[in-house]
C-alpha cells in the first residue's frame, strides 16, 4: 500500500502564500462609523391636535433630549400620568393661556433624570379627588418660571431627591390639605418670588431638604405659611406670610436660617417653634 508523503502537502502552502503576496492582499473594509445622535429641536403642539405632534405625550416621546416643546393656548389634556426622563423645555403662551390638565391622576407630570427640566408660562392642573400630586421633580436641575400649579391633594409642586435649580415667579394655589410647594429628601432648590396661597401649607420643607426661600408670598393657607420639619434646614429670607396659622413654623430638629421675613395677621403668631 502506498502512503502519501505529508511533506508534499506542506510544501504547497509557501507557494500559495507567495502568490497572495505577489498579487496584493484584499483591502480592509472601512471601520463602521457611529450614527450621530439627533440634536435638540423645537416642535409645536396645539390644543386642537394641530402642530408637529398631536399631543404633548407624543411630542415628549418623539423629540431628542434638550428639545423645546411649544404648547399653544388652550387645554392640553393628559389621559395618563406623563413621565419625562430626558432634558426638555416646555414653553406655554402664558399661565392664563396654556393649561396642561389631567383628571385624578397619581401625578400629572413626573420628571426624572439629570435634566435640565424647564417650564414657563403654563398652568398645571390635576383635577379630581384621586390626584395626589400635580408636578413632581425627582432630582436633576429644574428651571420653572411664570407657571401655575394647582389641583394636587398632597402637593401641587413636589421637589424631591436631590433636585436643584430655581422655581420663580409662579403661583401655587388651591387645596386645603395640600402643600403648595413640597421640598423633601435632599433637595436644595432656590424658590423665589412665588405666590403660595390658599393651600394647606404654602411651602413645606421636610426630611433633610435645604432650600433657599426668598421673597415668596404665603397667604391665607389653612395651616402655616412656611413649615420646616424633620431635619430640614436651608434659609428663609424676605418672605411675607399673612393670614395663616403660623407665619413660619419650625418643628422637631429642623434648623433653618430665618432672616428679614415679614409676618403679620397669623392666628398663632409670626414664628412658632414646636417639638
Amino acid at each position: 500500500m502506498r502512503h502519501r508523503n505529508p511533506f508534499n502537502v506542506v510544501a504547497v502552502a509557501p507557494l500559495a502564500l507567495s502568490l497572495l503576496v505577489g498579487c496584493g492582499s484584499m483591502p480592509s473594509p472601512p471601520p463602521p462609523t457611529a450614527t450621530p445622535m439627533p440634536g435638540p429641536v423645537t416642535v409645536r403642539v396645539e390644543s386642537d391636535g394641530q402642530g408637529d405632534y398631536t399631543t404633548l405625550e407624543e411630542a415628549v416621546q418623539g423629540i431628542p433630549a434638550g428639545s423645546r416643546v411649544e404648547l399653544g393656548p388652550g387645554m392640553h389634556r393628559l389621559e395618563n400620568p406623563l413621565r419625562i426622563d430626558k432634558a426638555v423645555n416646555l414653553l406655554g403662551a402664558g399661565k392664563d393661556e396654556t393649561e396642561v390638565a389631567g383628571q385624578g391622576l397619581a401625578y400629572l407630570i413626573l420628571f426624572v433624570g439629570d435634566g435640565p427640566f424647564f417650564a414657563k408660562g403654563i398652568t398645571f392642573f390635576n383635577d379630581g379627588s384621586g390626584g395626589a400630586k400635580t408636578v413632581v421633580v425627582e432630582g436633576g436641575q429644574v428651571g420653572i418660571s411664570g407657571c401655575r400649579f394647582t389641583g394636587g391633594k398632597e402637593a401641587h409642586l413636589s421637589l424631591e431627591a436631590v433636585t436643584m435649580g430655581v422655581v420663580e415667579a409662579s403661583v401655587v394655589e388651591g387645596g386645603a390639605s395640600a402643600a403648595g410647594i413640597l421640598v423633601k429628601d435632599q433637595a436644595r432648590p432656590e424658590i423665589k418670588g412665588n405666590d403660595c396661597s390658599r393651600n394647606g401649607y404654602g411651602i413645606l420643607v421636610s426630611d433633610s431638604a435645604q432650600p433657599t426661600l426668598t421673597g415668596n408670598h404665603c397667604r391665607d393657607n389653612l395651616f402655616d405659611g412656611i413649615k420646616f420639619e424633620d431635619r430640614a434646614g436651608g434659609a428663609a429670607r424676605k418672605n411675607e406670610a399673612s393670614g395663616n396659622r403660623s407665619g413660619i413654623a419650625v418643628v422637631g430638629e429642623a434648623q433653618p436660617t430665618l432672616e428679614d421675613n415679614v409676618l403679620f395677621q397669623n392666628s398663632s403668631g409670626g414664628i412658632g417653634y414646636y417639638d
